[in-house]
């Protein structure tokens, strides 16, 4: 049986494939932190009692920020932490133009690895997809669970293999950076039977050289709220959101598994 949450990140993924498609047919394409923003609030407007979200609060944020923060696990089990970074592949000729990014001349791709390092997070990439319906994508297709296309609208993939493809002459297409068996839609972190204690797909999407840290309890300040609190703005305590680079999160997302 499929969890709220499983629901919730099959049918982002499913709307991000069929609008990246319906945006360039009506020439109404969206960036990637339109459709960041669009997920952050239909999480919101779905209200599921094991999801929370978070906007950080601070001037650092829109320059320098990734785009999730996820926690993902239970209060009697722990947490695994991962920085993402959300990126968008161009329908019309299936590349991800924007990999290469640079703020004040440090690559964007730098400050993520340089967070995750300082604070023993999980650095991945999140593609947000669409293919022309006659291209056949089943050889991205890295899932134990049956075949669909359109799971592949959201996909998480990790900063290892991401890094093959930022210099200038690197084939930055949909089908380079989900050649990784590492590639996997995003429902998968809430998903995979195997996930739970998860070792498998776990240091399947860290890096290499890092052992993966289970954080036992969640921080303070990511616990549940009173109901009545309705801001969803929070000031990163740096003892959490400090880095060589200065990058922190846009938005924070904390995944309660139900048991």
């Amino acid at each position: 049986m499929k969890t709220n949450l499983t629901i919730l990140l099959e049918k982002f993924a499913s709307d991000t494939w069929k609008k990246i498609r319906l945006g360039y047919l009506y020439s109404c394409s969206q960036i990637e932190t339109t459709i960041t923003d669009n997920h952050l609030l239909e999480f919101s407007i779905a209200n599921v009692n094991n999801l929370r979200i978070y906007k950080a609060k601070g001037l650092d944020e829109p320059k320098k920020g990734f785009d999730w923060e996820w926690w993902v696990g239970s209060y009697n089990r722990g947490y695994y932490r991962y920085s993402i970074q959300a990126k968008l592949l161009h329908y019309a000729d299936n590349k991800y133009y924007s990999l290469r990014y640079a703020v004040k001349g440090t690559q964007q791709i730098d400050i993520l690895e340089s967070f995750s390092k300082s604070q023993n997070s999980i650095p991945l990439y999140c593609f947000y997809n669409s293919r022309p319906i006659n291209i056949n994508n089943s050889t991205s297709w890295h899932c134990n669970l049956p075949y669909d296309t359109e799971q592949l609208g959201c996909t998480l993939v990790p900063i290892d293999h991401v890094k093959k493809y930022i210099q200038k002459r690197s084939t930055r297409t949909f089908e380079s950076l989900h050649s990784t068996i590492d590639a996997i839609p995003w429902r998968c972190i809430v998903t995979c039977p195997s996930f739970f204690p998860r070792k498998n797909l776990i240091n399947q999407l860290s890096p290499k050289n890092r052992e993966v840290r289970l954080v036992m309890e969640l921080p303070d300040f990511l616990k549940k709220r009173n109901k009545e609190d309705e801001k969803y703005t929070i000031e990163l305590p740096d003892k959490y959101y400090d880095s060589d680079l200065g990058g922190k999160p846009k938005n924070i997302l904390v995944f309660e598994l139900e048991n």
